[in-house]
């Protein structure tokens, strides 16, 4: 049932489920999952309350599910009704706090006191784990001297988190320290994950000649992972990069990564380089893509207003009120045409004309989010709107995020993506564009 989890494929689980001859407490548990994933938490919470018994997992599943779209206070009514709150509901219910900066309740504060007397490091990665997706760097270095002070030894997951956010704040001279401490100071071996999130921030700060060399220097065989994090920042390094992107693509293609083949699309796309031919090049992308079978992931969004949550996916058609939620995106857009949003059809691998790229654009399911957000809190004033997508956010979504957080005023959007958590308001998100 796992792969139903990743793949929000909710029909088939409950299929799966319905099939099964025994249903014990994991296969609840299981199928509890899938619902919270994919952010039907009425599924979810009706599936809790139908389990023949409940124990401490299935109420840090149901927990999470409520953390993961930013409902604070449906996740605190829930560990506060947990008869037995191990460490991993009070790790959530923290990280939580962290990530979208909770006011301290009771419930926070019981969490909180948890995790630091906890000598698990597990529990202390977690916190600094949602400071890195906050980018806040400041405050995930206090954490790591603090676990220190507690006693807690850092492992390879802490450093992982240490440079993820460093990444984020594109801090090149932390970051190299904290590479340079893990086996000088704490005898932890570098591994390939260390060594992807090092070849991430060195590229992304603009040192890709350092970053091209950690790659090939690294005492593992390359994997699409790195070569991928060279390429995605040869796209947002400028058009000069495209011959660098070729020859990092050709390595990463090899390994038949459908990732691969859409960065190095978006960077021919948002070429301007005339001694490539563009639509040669696109072209010939589609064909090997075809070739090996490769498609690309759709990207899911899920959306909570109040108590109410949808689920959309790119070019969505089955959403019972789509045909409202694209009018309402019309109406969105030529607002913020007006505020000087220019659509990036740079970001579009597909070599169309101008605009079927900016018809391609509108698609995107966090767009579609979003105007399914307005349009459901419009008797809400200062409603959050809340965002979880699967995929990397486009710098297309996010600066009409930017924009719409500034034309509808007091009404604050947030958007938890596969890289990190944006708040957007008046016009600014906390990522200060950097993800």
């Amino acid at each position: 049932m796992d792969v139903f989890t990743e793949e929000y494929m909710i029909p088939d689980a409950k299929d799966l489920f319905d099939s099964m001859q025994q249903q014990d407490v994991v296969s609840w548990t299981k199928l509890l999952g899938v619902y919270a994933r994919s952010g039907d938490m009425n599924k979810a919470v009706s599936a809790f309350n139908l389990m023949p018994a409940r124990d401490a997992v299935a109420s840090t599943v149901l927990l999470r599910g409520f953390v993961e779209l930013n409902m604070i206070s449906e996740a605190e009514g829930v560990f506060q009704a947990m008869p037995e709150k191990d460490i991993h509901a009070h790790t959530v219910l923290v990280m939580a706090s962290a990530e979208v900066g909770a006011a301290t309740s009771l419930q926070m504060e019981e969490a909180s006191k948890a995790v630091l007397m906890e000598k698990d490091p597990i529990a202390w990665n977690a916190l600094i784990a949602a400071n890195t997706r906050q980018g806040d760097l400041r405050y995930a270095l206090k954490l790591f001297e603090s676990m220190q002070l507690y006693g807690v030894n850092p492992d390879g997951a802490t450093m992982i988190c240490l440079l993820q956010t460093c990444s984020h704040r594109l801090d090149v001279q932390t970051g190299r320290e904290v590479f340079r401490r893990m086996g000088s100071d704490f005898a932890i071996p570098a591994e390939r994950k260390h060594y992807c999130c090092m070849v991430d921030l060195l590229a992304r700060a603009g040192h890709l000649d350092d970053a091209e060399e950690l790659v090939c220097a690294m005492p593992f065989i390359p994997s699409a992972a790195e070569w991928n994090a060279l390429l995605g920042a040869c796209r947002s390094q400028g058009d000069g990069n495209v011959r660098r992107a070729e020859r990092v693509a050709k390595k990463a293609m090899e390994l038949n990564n459908e990732a691969s083949y859409v960065l190095m699309g978006n960077i021919y796309s948002g070429s301007k380089n005339d001694q490539v031919d563009i639509d040669m090049a696109l072209e010939s992308l589609r064909e090997k893509m075809r070739e090996q079978g490769l498609t690309r992931k759709p990207a899911i969004s899920v959306v909570t207003v109040g108590k109410e949550t949808h689920r959309l996916m790119v070019d969505d058609k089955s959403h019972p009120n789509i045909q409202e939620i694209n009018a309402e995106l019309a109406t969105l857009t030529r607002l913020l045409k007006n505020e000087g949003y220019v659509p990036r059809i740079d970001l579009v691998f597909s070599g169309k004309e101008e605009v079927l790229a900016e018809m391609a654009l509108a698609k995107h399911s966090e767009k579609l989010a979003l105007a399914c957000g307005i349009l459901y809190s419009k008797e809400a004033a200062g409603a959050h709107i809340r965002i979880k997508n699967n995929l990397r956010m486009c710098g297309d979504c996010h600066q009409m995020m930017c924009l719409a957080s500034k034309i509808y005023d007091g009404r604050k959007i947030t958007v938890k993506d596969a890289s990190r958590v944006h708040c957007f308001e008046q016009g600014v998100c906390s990522c200060e564009n950097n993800w």
